[in-house]
């Protein structure tokens, strides 16, 4: 609805690695709604304003509204390669201030690169993590990916070599780690 009447997008944050593969630190979630409603895979539901579109798939959207979201200007602020970890999760705290506080798992998600995160979320929703947990760890905000993150933590490394007083430091470690890793190594 926002794009709709025209209400500027907030700023959208990647980092960025030498290669120049981005990797969005804050914005996400936005970005990913957007793609997914210009590709019509939902409705407009909810809406304060525009009550009309209800119901509307970005196909079914008059001319004019189409264009307005296709015309959307998206501000991007780069995170240039080689800013240290520590100052990553800085910047990304201080972006997610606004809102409900990032878990330490949401923050690591945004910061490690790679196969892992899906890696960790194919772990998550599976039959043999479900059996494990009874059930009972969701992963709304990647309660379920944290706790796989740490069993695979300490069976890349015994517990003996956990590194006191710095656990986020530990599984972003083994995160890296894991997605520095080939397909095989992973699994």
């Amino acid at each position: 609805e926002s794009l709709l009447l025209r209400i500027p997008l907030p700023v959208f944050y990647v980092s960025a690695a030498r290669n120049d593969d981005w990797a969005v630190v804050d914005g996400l979630q936005r970005l990913t709604t957007i793609s997914d409603y210009v590709d019509n895979q939902f409705e407009l539901n909810g809406l304060e304003y525009l009550k009309q579109m209800e119901g509307r798939r970005f196909q079914d959207l008059p001319r004019q509204f189409r264009r307005r979201i296709e015309e959307t200007t998206i501000v991007i602020h780069i995170i240039e390669p080689g800013t240290p970890e520590d100052v990553m999760i800085n910047i990304f705290k201080r972006l997610n201030t606004g809102g409900e506080p990032l878990t330490a798992q949401e923050i690591r998600n945004a910061l490690v690169k790679g196969p892992v995160r899906e890696f960790l979320r194919q772990l998550a929703i599976g039959e043999a993590f479900r059996q494990a947990t009874d059930g009972t760890v969701g992963d709304n905000r990647l309660e379920a990916q944290e706790c796989v993150a740490r069993f695979c933590a300490f069976f890349l490394k015994p517990y003996g070599e956990y590194p006191d007083g710095d656990f986020d430091g530990f599984i972003l470690g083994t995160m890296q780690a894991m997605s520095a890793m080939s397909d095989s190594e992973r699994d």
